[in-house]
């Protein structure tokens, strides 16, 4: 793979297997990229004409479309014809899209806040989705 595809971002895979996991997973990715964020008393924020101000759900999907980029298979030919090309893509977080296919609009909002917004899982306590959100793991002001 050549980076140059990656045009500095940096690269995650949404396994869809465990939507607790790949969460925390793309939390830490955006996390490492070179977005400017940080937490401030639990509250993701960024440098904003000289202070600190807090990340809403728009400027998240911002940041994450600049720095966060993620692959899959498209097809350039025809359905009789077709012709399989690896592509790379930001994630879209589509309203109530499938969590095996990639992360929907309810992990954007678990992203920024740390709170669990999908139905849990038989024997899930919803504990392991504070790790999910990106203050987390972002150096403390």
């Amino acid at each position: 793979m050549t980076h140059d595809k990656l045009n500095g971002r940096t690269l995650h895979l949404w396994r869809g297997r465990n939507p607790a996991e790949d969460t925390v997973e793309l939390a830490q990715a955006i996390a490492k990229s070179p977005a400017e964020l940080f937490n401030d008393k639990g509250q993701l924020v960024y440098p904003n004409g000289g202070h600190l101000s807090p990340v809403s759900k728009e400027r998240l999907l911002a940041f994450i479309t600049e720095h966060i980029v993620t692959r899959r298979v498209v097809n350039r030919g025809t359905a009789e014809a077709p012709i399989q090309e690896c592509e790379y893509c930001s994630f879209g977080f589509h309203p109530g899209m499938d969590l095996s296919l990639g992360p929907n609009d309810r992990v954007l909002m678990t992203l920024l806040t740390g709170r669990a917004l999908e139905r849990m899982p038989p024997g899930s306590s919803g504990n392991e989705f504070e790790r999910g959100s990106v203050a987390w793991w972002v150096p403390k002001v």
